[in-house]
């Protein structure tokens, strides 16, 4: 069956921290990462458009700007959450660790959304620029 692809590639900045780790990433830090988003159908919309690319940008660049972009994504169980919510310091609970989570969270609120088009979301990935694949 013939599908058509279009990759769409959100940039953003966050901070966090690995718990449980020995090095200085145990340390709250920061990135410039970007989340890759491929987006699939077997057909072409009327415009011959697999989706329109500001359709992805106003869906997901709304969510990547609001709840991923210069924040601090940190997992449930650490301590600093506590901290950060006394001083009303904006930030979001992650419920997985690392890298791994900003994907997730990602994908997991794309499926949920009926504002896309009715396409395939095959992939979303959460690459560190100063990596060689996805995480």
């Amino acid at each position: 069956m013939k599908s058509f692809q279009v990759t769409k590639i959100i940039s953003f900045c966050y901070g966090h921290r690995l718990l449980k780790y020995d090095g200085k990433c145990k340390y709250l830090h920061g990135h410039n990462g970007f989340a890759e988003i491929l987006l699939e159908s077997s057909s072409l919309d009327r415009r011959g458009m697999v989706v329109d690319f500001t359709d992805v940008k106003n869906v997901v660049g709304t969510f990547i700007n609001e709840k991923l972009d210069h924040k601090m994504l940190l997992n449930k169980k650490d301590r600093m959450t506590a901290v950060l919510k006394k001083m009303n310091f904006k930030f979001l609970d992650m419920k997985y660790y690392g890298h791994k989570s900003v994907k997730k969270t990602t994908k997991t609120w794309m499926l949920s959304q009926r504002n896309l088009p009715k396409v395939k979301i095959c992939k979303v990935c959460h690459k560190n620029i100063f990596c060689n694949g996805p995480l």
